[in-house]
């Protein structure tokens, strides 16, 4: 195989992340070389990418041969196999590795029993999970916490993601009906591709095909029941409508002011003011931000200023509804189509509560 080392090693540095940490299969450890593609595979997720070249006969690329690759002069790169080994020739250079046998790697299985597709755009999609996916947990004990559900009933689709203290709801427009969790590590890796044009999602009980023009990514997906997120999201009369960017900048001064403990963001309520205040060992942080609409003046409530931070990220309207009961409940924040909960943190007078 002869190739551009330009059209070579972005997608090798993509393809790579597949690569497990840990495996008992030594094939597993490195990219394999197929046709026009690229794979690897740590039996969780697996993503292929399309190459302009073919190569003649399938052969593995092990780390040590793809970091050699990234740090040869630009031009083009020979790789050849043959019994057992990969030589790699550029610009007067030649280096041989030893390599795994191919017919060794385990290829991921397709969904092809009782499969069901969906198409979407990869912008729409990447909108979507970038909103939610900061809510799906990192380790929990509940695996289906650690997913993110995508969920379609009479052409509506929520993607929802709940980790026990913050929640997240978006919704769109799309053809069928469906319903499927997928894993956090997956979708932050599909996230990472760049995928571009449509993507078709074929899936079933068991796996999901992520496959755009140029990537493929195959998931496992997460068995068992999801929050049932409809009822999660209470609905109060206590409204109030803010300037997102400027609540955003607030929220980030009040991190400014930590001292490494979970110190929350306290707001209260005055007429057409909102204060929020943070104090900790370090600083007693108080602004002052505009809001539309009145809530309840008796109302001192705290939210970890992390938290509350990422949700905020996660829309792009210039304005934001945010929601309250009670100190003890959780406020919802919204625009149009992104619902977003966050449970309140206890306050007392160390943090600024009354």
């Amino acid at each position: 195989m002869i190739i551009e080392k330009s059209d070579l090693v972005g997608k090798l540095a993509k393809v790579k992340a597949a690569i497990p940490s840990k495996t008992t299969v030594a094939a597993l450890q490195g990219i394999l070389f197929e046709g026009d593609q690229i794979m690897a595979n740590n039996l969780e997720i697996a993503i292929t990418a399309k190459l302009p070249v073919e190569t003649d006969e399938a052969f593995m690329l092990t780390q040590k041969a793809i970091d050699m690759i990234d740090g040869l002069p630009d031009g083009e790169v020979e790789i050849k196999p043959a019994e057992g080994r990969i030589t790699i020739l550029a610009s007067g250079i030649k280096t041989v590795f030893v390599t795994h046998d191919p017919k060794e790697f385990a290829k991921p299985t397709p969904p092809g029993a009782n499969v069901q597709n969906l198409a979407i755009s990869s912008k729409k999609l990447h909108e979507m999970v970038t909103s939610v996916l900061y809510a799906a947990a990192t380790n929990d004990a509940r695996p289906t916490a650690a997913g993110v559900l995508f969920e379609a009933i009479e052409g509506e689709m929520s993607v929802v993601a709940v980790d026990g203290y913050r929640a997240a709801w978006n919704k769109t427009q799309v053809d069928g009906s469906f319903k499927f969790i997928v894993p956090r590590n997956s979708l932050e890796k599909i996230l990472k591709l760049g995928m571009s044009g449509d993507i078709d999602i074929a899936y079933n009980d068991k796996n999901a095909v992520f496959a755009s023009e140029k990537y493929t990514v195959y998931s496992r997906l997460i068995s068992g029941e999801f929050l049932n997120y409809k009822t999660a999201f209470p609905s109060y009369a206590n409204q109030i409508v803010v300037d997102r960017k400027a609540l955003q900048g607030s929220v980030a001064r009040t991190l400014i002011c930590g001292d490494g403990t979970k110190k929350p963001a306290v707001f209260s309520f005055a007429g057409s003011k909102m204060t929020i205040c943070a104090k900790t060992s370090l600083a007693d942080y108080s602004e002052d931000v505009e809001i539309h609409g009145e809530a309840d003046e008796n109302l001192r409530i705290g939210f970890n200023a992390t938290y509350l931070h990422d949700a905020l990220k996660s829309y792009d309207a210039e304005h934001v509804t945010m929601s309250f009961g009670s100190a003890t409940q959780p406020m919802v924040i919204s625009d149009d189509e992104l619902l977003s909960l966050l449970l309140p943190v206890r306050l007392n007078e160390s943090n600024g509560g009354a």
